[in-house]
């Protein structure tokens, strides 16, 4: 990896250590940019494609140390905001080049707004390939049992954190939210599902949700594992 690629990298990890968002700290950055390797080396991409992806997965989520709360505005701008972070750093740091530049781009592009009518345009077909990645690793990060466990032991403090436990969790089942763009991710997805599965499955985590919200919410999250996990099945089945 080039020096310049990991000047930018550590300096990401500095700014992440001092999150203080439980499901967007230096943890979730770490494995976001695990995933994006492993997609990335599967799929044949280049030693170049994979240092991008390792750039915009360590500062995806980089806005998110600028406030001490998990301020629900930042769903809206946390990518626009960090794009321009990772900007203002290879300019301080004085990387010119395609790479962090590319890096940067595919952060903006993945903002759920304006970053996805941008990228529709202006993005090329290799760009909106690694967006694609990066999406995903992201969303393969919604059901860690290390993220889910960490917000889990929080929920038990607040309210607040209770329905942040919540949210995260039923977010995690949804088509939508699950939905792996790349055939790659899939087989990651696959994995992350079968062990959330044995996880909620334990006498004791399953007693638990119960008693936080509810057998009928327990038993929805169930069957939407369940389906995911059959659905899979059956696409790999498929490709064989």
């Amino acid at each position: 990896m080039h020096i310049s690629v990991q000047k930018l990298i550590n300096k990401a990890k500095d700014i992440m250590k001092s999150s203080n968002d439980p499901i967007h700290d230096i943890h979730h950055v770490t494995r976001v940019a695990g995933h994006v390797q492993d997609i990335a080396t599967d799929m044949g991409l280049s030693e170049r494609d994979i240092e991008i992806l390792t750039i915009a997965a360590w500062w995806h989520d980089a806005s998110r140390a600028l406030t001490r709360k998990s301020a629900i505005w930042m769903v809206l701008c946390d990518d626009l905001i960090s794009a321009i972070m990772l900007w203002i750093y290879t300019i301080r740091f004085g990387v010119f080049g395609s790479t962090a530049g590319v890096a940067t781009r595919i952060i903006w592009c993945k903002n759920a707004t304006v970053g996805k009518i941008i990228g529709k345009y202006f993005l090329t077909k290799r760009s909106k390939l690694l967006l694609d990645i990066l999406d995903d690793a992201d969303k393969l990060d919604l059901i860690n049992i290390e993220r889910l466990n960490i917000v889990r032991d929080m929920s038990e403090t607040s309210l607040k954190f209770r329905l942040l436990y919540k949210w995260v969790t039923t977010a995690g089942v949804k088509t939508t939210r699950l939905h792996m763009k790349t055939a790659a991710a899939k087989k990651y997805l696959y994995t992350a599902i079968k062990e959330m599965l044995i996880w909620i499955q334990k006498q004791h985590v399953y007693d638990w949700h119960v008693q936080k919200f509810g057998q009928a919410w327990v038993t929805m999250m169930t069957r939407g594992l369940h389906a995911w996990h059959k659905l899979l099945i059956s696409q790999q089945t498929t490709r064989l």
